[in-house]
């Protein structure tokens, strides 16, 4: 019985360390910090990442829409980063390509497309990391939601 009681612990560390070797542990802020219209009718966005999830991102795709003050669509678009290491902010940027700055009054950030952590494809932390993903806009007259 001794030996069983100690086999179940032993098996249960095991599987609960799996689990918490892949729990978030925090979350993934996105800001909207900046636009500047460029060309004619193009406009430009800037947003910084911080990433305090527990997880080395190596790669992360959005599709963003793109909304005027009525809320019809505009566009949409990709907004990709690459490496997001962990308690660092990374900058990127992303065209609206249809419009002007002043014409984007809402940015969508829709499901998450692609997730890489470590190298890998993670499609099944898709879930978990949406739901901790926190966004902001310091962008005036520009809301930035998900």
């Amino acid at each position: 019985m001794k030996f069983f009681n100690i086999s179940f612990i032993l098996v249960f560390a095991l599987f609960s360390n799996l689990t918490f070797a892949d729990g978030i542990k925090g979350k993934l802020t996105i800001e909207l910090n900046g636009s500047k219209g460029v060309g004619k009718g193009k406009c430009q966005l800037f947003y910084t990442f911080n990433n305090q999830t527990g997880f080395n991102i190596t790669g992360l795709n959005f599709k963003t829409s793109f909304k005027e003050s009525d809320g019809s669509i505009i566009g949409k678009n990709f907004l990709m980063v690459n490496r997001l290491k962990n308690a660092v902010n990374v900058d990127t940027d992303q065209y609206v390509m249809e419009s002007s700055c002043n014409e984007v009054k809402t940015v969508k950030l829709n499901p998450i497309s692609q997730l890489i952590v470590d190298g890998d494809y993670r499609s099944d932390l898709f879930d978990m990391v949406e739901n901790n993903i926190i966004v902001s806009s310091k962008v005036s007259g520009v809301s930035f939601v998900n």
